[in-house]
């Protein structure tokens, strides 16, 4: 999940800037959690460390783009700063504070469509959605927001943090599909995204608040994977 945040005071530019991003995401297989901000205090007073990109319009109330983000870059240095403006002149000042890129306005959904699929390239976590055939329908899904994979006769149940689907497939298949994705097998029946194991008690993995059986065979490969997915993030 791409996290993105849209500093902008004017209602219009909002609207052009996030359906812009969302229409990208749909087009090109990008999950993106967008967050929008009419001024630099609120989203600077509560600024936490997991967005990976920040659209700023330079003209802003309270505090101005560039003033915001060198607030910024003072708490995240890693965080892509994209400067929103009609101001051109302040592209220069934007090397102090390293900004990714610019949008000049008015500004096409094609430059957005740039600046985006840099920003893909430069992102080392950034994941495509896959499109999965469920009973339901054909869900479009990204392998970090599956929590766990149930197998169930001749089923598999995809478990989301808020929502469960159904697809006819084999458990085997299932789990070759998110192979090096960040999941392992901890029993025949469940194979559980790393990213979710809160905690660990015997043979019973806390997985987002599920507790789920560790098989005796498989306990200590599991805690292993775990114990490795745990030091690479």
């Amino acid at each position: 999940m791409i996290k993105i945040a849209i500093l902008e005071d004017e209602e219009k530019h909002q609207k052009q800037l996030n359906e812009g991003l969302l229409r990208y995401g749909a087009e090109n297989n990008y999950p993106l959690d967008i967050h929008i901000f009419t001024n630099a205090v609120s989203f600077l007073e509560n600024y936490s460390t997991d967005y990976d990109a920040v659209f700023i319009d330079v003209k802003m109330p309270y505090i101005n783009g560039m003033d915001a983000a060198h607030i910024l870059r003072e708490k995240d240095e890693k965080v892509a700063i994209i400067f929103v403006t009609s101001l051109v002149q302040y592209a220069v000042e934007g090397y102090s504070v390293n900004a990714f890129d610019y949008l000049v306005k008015p500004f096409s959904y094609e430059a957005l469509t740039m600046t985006m699929t840099r920003l893909m390239r430069h992102l080392p976590h950034s994941e495509a959605y896959m499109l999965l055939p469920m009973l339901e329908g054909n869900i479009r899904v990204a392998p970090s927001q599956i929590v766990y994979l149930e197998t169930s006769g001749h089923q598999v149940i995809y478990h989301l943090i808020n929502k469960t689907y159904t697809r006819y497939i084999s458990f085997k298949a299932a789990c070759a599909e998110l192979k090096d994705k960040g999941f392992s097998e901890c029993n025949r029946c469940y194979f559980v995204n790393l990213r979710f194991v809160r905690s660990i008690k015997g043979y019973t993995v806390d997985v987002n608040g599920e507790e789920l059986q560790i098989s005796q065979p498989q306990k200590k490969r599991f805690l292993a994977d775990v114990a490795n997915f745990q030091e690479k993030e």
